[in-house]
């Protein structure tokens, strides 16, 4: 997901995806066609994730060393809501493998310490790149103390950094007007490929993928 101007945009996750509408619908209980005239405020923040620092990268088991390089930033963000009953929640997005349960809870205590927010009213959502760096309690995380010392230190880090946007988009909501649509992302591709009677990874423009792009 990026921000695009006043616009979010948002893409599957293999950890799960939920169409905008349903995801507003579900934290307000109201529908997004009546958004122009229910009174909606929105604040919106960023901050840029990427390790200051080389440090392992999640996703593939055959790594064996941190990353050499950063070619394009990783980021997170945060959109915060309140209807016109005064009904608040935040959706976040992050640039990294997926939201442990140990750190999900840990950032949305943060934001509930600061805010009141209750723990249903966050959306944490991460785009499962496999091209970002491991986290505390995900998969993969070997036993050497000294990687274990480097993801400890970075989701402390990421930690602080994903509720702090949280608690920025909510303290700077202005008025608002809610509207969605749909369209195609071209780019998404099926990667299990059959070569010689086994599925391996590859590209596979057959197979099935979802291809659909909600943008709020």
């Amino acid at each position: 997901m990026r921000i695009i101007g006043r616009f979010f945009v948002f893409s599957s996750a293999y950890n799960g995806f939920l169409g905008v509408a349903f995801v507003v619908s579900l934290v307000f209980g109201c529908a997004l066609a009546g958004a122009a005239e229910a009174g909606w405020s929105v604040g919106l923040a960023g901050v840029k994730i990427t390790p200051e620092a080389p440090i392992e990268m999640a996703g593939y088991a055959s790594r064996t060393g941190p990353y050499s390089g950063v070619g394009h930033d990783l980021y997170a963000k945060a959109m915060a809501f309140e209807d016109g009953a005064g009904n608040r929640a935040v959706l976040i997005t992050a640039d990294f493998l997926g939201f442990s349960n140990e750190l999900s809870e840990r950032i949305c205590d943060r934001i509930k310490a600061e805010t009141g927010l209750a723990r249903k009213a966050v959306l944490l959502n991460a785009s499962h790149t496999h091209a970002g760096p491991l986290v505390r309690k995900t998969i993969g995380v070997p036993e050497d103390a000294g990687v274990r010392n480097r993801v400890e230190a970075y989701s402390d880090v990421l930690v602080a950094k994903v509720a702090g946007i949280a608690i920025e988009a909510l303290g700077k909501m202005g008025p608002s007007r809610l509207s969605w649509g749909s369209g195609v992302a071209t780019f998404v591709m099926n990667r299990r490929e059959m070569r010689d009677g086994r599925i391996v990874l590859g590209h596979n423009p057959r197979g099935l993928a979802d291809r659909t792009l909600p943008v709020l």
